[in-house]
């Protein structure tokens, strides 16, 4: 019996075989497709997240005192935040352990550091720009660094940041400015000056526990060069402190909790800035910057409210002043740094004025 099969039947296997290679190169292509639209979204996310962007304010009713320029978005917690001297930001972009510089008109210009063990950032807080040096705070590798304005390291301090000198947990940076020739750095355990040359150790910045308690991670750190005062925030134990050049102290704002409950003017105090209109204080748990006498300590107002768009905060840190006037804040949980213009501040509530009278204490 013959195998030859008729000729209708091999032209249907043929047509067959051809209908389904066609299928099977479609398939090919659609899935090359999707493979690519998924490659150009996962490249689009990573450069998004490395190179943060600006955007334009939204077109809502800022709180009173406040007039918002721009915000530097698509951060992740950003705490610290620094203003060079033509107006660059400086942004300690914490949540993705890296750092940025922008020019005053919010386009990205560097990244301080790189990739390398020798260069990368880790957990970074307070930042500081002077001249053309940037003093990055990084508490996870426990120490400043210094870059230079096109994001190259330079060096960083102390080399020995062990708790046989810094006390509790060693070297635990937070907030860093230029004091004179010295450098002044607030840590977790205390401040500490620092040989603006050398960058060798000098001693310990501020002496005693003010009111019976010791420093408590110090967040944030001003000075005004003129008198030579310092002001530090206290954030654990939810106060701010003023010293004299000598490191006394002069007066107090606030006090730790008492039973396990708050009882300070503050909720919780993260950052400070001296202008000519008094201290400026972030409070992340009340979502407010207050407005403090540099001299006496009064409580003078208030800017900002809780909220997300521009000119609100949520969780407000570390602030920072430009040149031309402008206030930088590190909106922390908003995931935003601002650029705002403030004016006068919201006048202080009865409440709040009387809280105030059980938080302060004056030293002779």
């Amino acid at each position: 019996m013959s195998d030859v099969r008729p000729a209708w039947e091999n032209e249907s296997q043929l047509a067959e075989g051809r209908s389904i290679r066609r299928t099977r190169r479609r398939d090919r292509v659609w899935w090359a497709i999707v493979l690519l639209l998924l490659l150009l979204l996962v490249v689009c996310g990573i450069l998004h997240a490395l190179f943060p962007e600006r955007r334009i304010v939204t077109p809502v009713e800022p709180p009173a005192g406040l007039t918002p320029v721009f915000s530097v978005y698509g951060l992740i917690e950003p705490r610290g935040v620094g203003a060079g001297p033509d107006g660059e930001i400086v942004i300690a972009n914490t949540g993705a352990q890296r750092a940025y510089i922008y020019d005053r008109d919010g386009v990205l210009a560097a990244r301080l550091g790189g990739d390398l063990p020798e260069n990368k950032v880790f957990s970074v807080a307070g930042a500081f720009y002077e001249d053309d040096t940037i003093y990055l705070c990084d508490w996870g590798l426990q120490r400043i660094w210094l870059f230079r304005g096109d994001g190259t390291a330079i060096d960083y301090f102390p080399e020995d940041p062990t708790p046989e000198v810094y006390g509790p947990g060693g070297f635990f940076p937070f907030d860093v400015i230029r004091y004179g020739s010295d450098i002044l750095v607030a840590t977790r355990t205390g401040l500490f000056t620092f040989d603006g040359s050398t960058l060798e150790l000098k001693g310990r910045f501020d002496r005693g526990e003010p009111a019976g308690h010791g420093p408590d991670y110090m967040t944030g750190l001003t000075t005004d060069p003129d008198t030579g005062r310092v002001w530090v925030v206290d954030s654990f134990n939810r106060r701010v402190i003023a010293y004299d050049s000598d490191g006394r102290p002069l007066w107090l704002l606030g006090k730790p909790d008492e039973m396990g409950e708050i009882v300070s003017f503050f909720g919780l105090p993260r950052g400070i800035l001296f202008t000519e209109q008094g201290l400026l204080v972030s409070d992340a748990f009340r979502h407010e910057i207050y407005v403090i006498d540099a001299d006496d300590g009064t409580f003078l107002g208030s800017y900002g409210r809780r909220g997300v768009v521009d000119g609100e905060f949520n969780f407000p840190e570390g602030m920072a002043l430009a040149p031309d006037g402008l206030l930088y804040v590190a909106d922390r949980a908003n995931n935003r740094v601002q650029v705002l213009r403030f004016g006068e501040p919201v006048a202080p509530r009865g409440d709040v004025s009387a809280k105030w009278e059980q938080s302060f204490e004056r030293f002779d």
